[in-house]
């Protein structure tokens, strides 16, 4: 897998509960980055009509990335099994260069595995504890790097470092982030395409 296209397809292959007979295009599509209620004047979307559209599209699955928390976690969790579908706990995480913690960037964290989680919920805690510029939690590549293992990342489109280096038509700076990631994340880092 290679792109974000192949992570969804495989995402909604793996984590399908219904018949593979089915009709409805929304039965091959998984939302993997969607903000809730829960990441504060960001969106007002609530986790039990989210839950109610989901089934209905019939969705196999759906993620919930708020910013920089996991407040909704266990509603979530609840609404999501109560509904039948397969939550995907994640994160949109606000990376900062090291030498300039004005330049910040997305990164979409997934929890692949029950380390994933443990994982991620340090490396929040380590951005609220020792992270904070002017009240905005911020990790590094480094954290990134060091809570890693059992997450998958996908690149933050045109909000993500390699995003913005690409729209800055940098392109040899682009490559050598997307390097970077791709040995951090071995075969679970993806490029997000935005409209």
């Amino acid at each position: 897998m290679n792109n974000a296209a192949d992570l969804s397809s495989a995402s909604t292959h793996e984590l399908s509960h219904g018949s593979s007979n089915e009709t409805s295009p929304s039965a091959h599509f998984v939302h993997l980055r969607l903000h809730s209620e829960y990441s504060l004047v960001d969106s007002t979307i609530r986790l039990k009509p989210l839950m109610k559209a989901v089934a209905q599209a019939q969705m196999p699955s759906v993620a919930i990335t708020d910013q920089m928390n996991f407040y909704a976690l266990v509603k979530f969790y609840n609404a999501a099994i109560g509904a039948g579908i397969k939550p995907i706990f994640g994160v949109d995480v606000l990376l900062r260069e090291d030498h300039d913690a004005e330049q910040q960037y997305h990164l979409i964290l997934l929890c692949q595995t029950n380390t994933g989680y443990r994982n991620l919920t340090k490396l929040i805690s380590a951005a609220y504890l020792r992270g904070q510029v002017l009240n905005v939690p911020l990790v590094t590549r480094a954290q990134v790097q060091q809570y890693s293992e059992g997450v998958i990342a996908l690149s933050g489109g045109r909000e993500g470092d390699v995003g913005k280096a690409l729209l800055a038509g940098n392109s040899e700076r682009a490559e050598a982030l997307l390097s970077f990631w791709r040995d951090v994340f071995p075969n679970r880092y993806y490029l997000e395409l935005q409209r």
